[in-house]
């Protein structure tokens, strides 16, 4: 039985270089937003929602979103093969010269990711890591 595309590292991989360039402030992002935009990246309808729930009013209607161990593994190997880089200091990843060049190769490529792309570009540099912060605060007051 074959492997679904959004659990194959290669896929999680190229994920977070169009993640990292295209929605996060000075390609740096934090773990948190990682799972967020992988999260709703998984469907049509998930990706138009937060585009059209982007606003003052986003952390009241976001909730709470996956936390996927494909993910975390998938930065594991971004880490360890030096397209991204963790900050302990500052907790968020970001992008490297190695993830810049497997970026432009997936931009070169019309095709590959096309909706990522398109829906990422979108989306741009909306919702901030202090926000993703402040709305996952709220989860500890909601249970």
């Amino acid at each position: 039985m074959p492997i679904p595309a959004e659990y194959r590292p290669l896929y999680k991989l190229a994920q977070i270089v169009l993640i990292l360039e295209f929605c996060c402030q000075g390609r740096k992002c934090s773990l948190l937003k990682m799972h967020l935009l992988s999260d709703v990246l998984k469907t049509d309808e998930r990706m138009n929602w937060l585009l059209e729930a982007v606003g003052p009013d986003l952390p009241a209607k976001i909730g709470r979103w996956n936390l996927e161990p494909t993910m975390n593994k998938a930065l594991q190997i971004a880490v360890a093969e030096q397209l991204c880089q963790f900050s302990i200091s500052t907790q968020k990843y970001s992008l490297e010269a190695k993830g810049r060049d497997f970026l432009i190769s997936i931009m070169s490529d019309p095709d590959a990711f096309d909706k990522e792309k398109r829906f990422l570009h979108a989306l741009g540099k909306k919702i901030s890591d202090s926000l993703i912060q402040d709305i996952a605060r709220s989860w500890s007051t909601k249970l």
